[in-house]
């Protein structure tokens, strides 16, 4: 069964964006990892194609972006052959206005 991990809607003026994971076990606990707007999937990441490889850090395929408003869900889908209490965590960015100007070159 997957469970809501984020469910949360970005508030007014930031971006987030989403661009991997990590985990920090041989055999994390997470097995799926699914990105979702309010309107529907975005992608799903099968974590367990890269326990072969022994990589602890994942870059997925695209970037995932929600905008101001927008409902970020993530799911995740845990391995039941696994114990709980390995640490799983994104890799994203955060971005907001600082002030109302604008910079650069004339």
């Amino acid at each position: 069964t997957n469970t809501a991990w984020i469910n949360v809607a970005v508030p007014n003026n930031r971006v987030v964006v989403v661009y991997g994971c990590w985990y920090d076990s041989g055999s994390p606990s997470v097995s799926v990892v699914r990105l979702e707007k309010g309107s529907g999937p975005m992608f799903e990441f099968q974590i367990e194609s890269a326990y072969a490889e022994q990589e602890n850090v994942l870059y997925f395929p695209s970037l995932a972006t929600w905008r101001p408003q927008e409902t970020i869900l993530v799911r995740i889908v845990p391995r039941v052959t696994v114990a709980v209490g390995h640490r799983f965590g994104l890799h994203a960015v955060t971005a907001e206005p600082i002030k109302n100007r604008i910079s650069g070159s004339d």
